[in-house]
């Protein structure tokens, strides 16, 4: 199960906590372009250990808190884009723990696709937007 949830401004965290509180099986979650704070991706992350993929792109408020709680409950991460948020190079550690993580999108300022691979620990297909 999938749900993307795309470039609607007005989504506030409590629709987000009662979307995780309601779909335990997620597999996939887009939610791109919104105003969500990484207390809404911790909620989603922590609602369904089947995520394999998350889009989280132009999700402004998103820091490293979240690639934090990502890399702590979506160990079955195969592919995630986080373009357009407060992430830092840093913050890339936090997902080595996604073992069968084949491929990431991050802003082009985050760092070098060299340092990217040095950080996430592995050779993961990078795109750079």
């Amino acid at each position: 199960t999938s749900i993307t949830l795309c470039n609607i401004p007005h989504i506030p965290d409590t629709a987000i906590y009662a979307l995780a509180r309601h779909s335990l099986r997620l597999q996939g979650v887009e939610l791109n372009g919104l105003l969500i704070s990484d207390a809404a991706v911790e909620a989603i992350t922590r609602s369904s250990n089947l995520l394999n993929f998350i889009s989280l792109s132009g999700c402004t408020n998103i820091t490293d808190t979240s690639l934090c709680s990502i890399g702590t409950h979506c160990i079955l991460l195969i592919d995630g884009s986080i373009e357009g948020t407060r992430i830092t190079l840093e913050g890339l550690h936090h997902l080595k723990s996604c073992k069968d993580l084949g491929f990431v999108s991050v802003s082009a300022t985050v760092g070098s696709a060299e340092d990217l691979q040095l950080m996430l620990g592995k050779e993961v297909s990078i795109a750079r937007k």
